[in-house]
């Protein structure tokens, strides 16, 4: 029987036996060692994320008063909620386009692709930005029970930084960079809560030492990538 007849077990003399599962079709053990893989990394990276936040947890909270503690986290979560605001949603066109444009014949086409997707994400982020710095400089700071406006301000810088960050994340996910997006997550979260410690206790225990070290790790982490 020559490559690729079909016997009268319907399987080919080509396709081993093993490679047919009790379900019927058939199934690769190269794309299910690299789901594993690739799985595997996710996981030990989440992990080790879970892990840095509770190391760091008792230190805060050591630190900060009850108050500031409630302070820190009210302008973490507004952060986030804009940085979710700032992305429009561009994380899952990265995911739906960057098969076509990397597969396109024109070299230029993928450098294209992620000119419009930086440059497009940074400006509607700093857009967005704009408006809440000026809301909060009109007094939207007090409705929402913020009473640290100038913290709240300077923290807004990591809205773009996230952004473009979000976008880095998502591109090196679809490249199969699976090592290479849990070193850089779970260096930034170390390194990040390492200058946030030697703020707090070498310069001046307050919210601001938390947004500074934030600030500039995560800002390096973009620059270099």
């Amino acid at each position: 029987m020559e490559e690729g007849e079909v016997n009268g077990r319907g399987r080919t003399a080509a396709e081993p036996i093993w490679s047919r599962t009790f379900m019927g079709p058939l199934v690769s053990l190269t794309p299910l060692k690299t789901l594993m893989k690739h799985s595997s990394h996710y996981l030990g990276g989440r992990v080790a994320l879970m892990l840095l936040g509770f190391a760091s947890f008792p230190i805060f909270t050591r630190v900060f008063s009850v108050a500031d503690y409630g302070t820190l986290n009210l302008i973490q979560n507004t952060v986030l909620v804009l940085t979710v605001l700032a992305k429009f949603g561009l994380q899952q066109s990265v995911q739906r386009y960057y098969p076509e444009y990397a597969s396109a014949a024109d070299p230029l086409s993928l450098c294209r692709y992620y000119s419009t997707l930086f440059f497009g994400t940074g400006s509607f982020a700093l857009l967005l930005t704009s408006v809440f710095v000026g809301g909060v400089a009109l007094g939207l700071g007090r409705p929402l029970g913020i009473a640290a406006t100038g913290t709240l301000l300077f923290a807004c810088s990591l809205i773009v930084i996230r952004a473009l960050r979000s976008m880095q994340l998502n591109l090196m996910q679809m490249e199969n960079k699976t090592k290479l997006f849990n070193v850089m997550e779970i260096f930034q979260k170390a390194v990040g809560i390492g200058v946030t410690v030697v703020l707090l206790f070498a310069w001046r225990k307050s919210i601001l030492s938390c947004f500074i070290g934030m600030i500039v790790v995560a800002l390096g982490v973009v620059l270099k990538m």
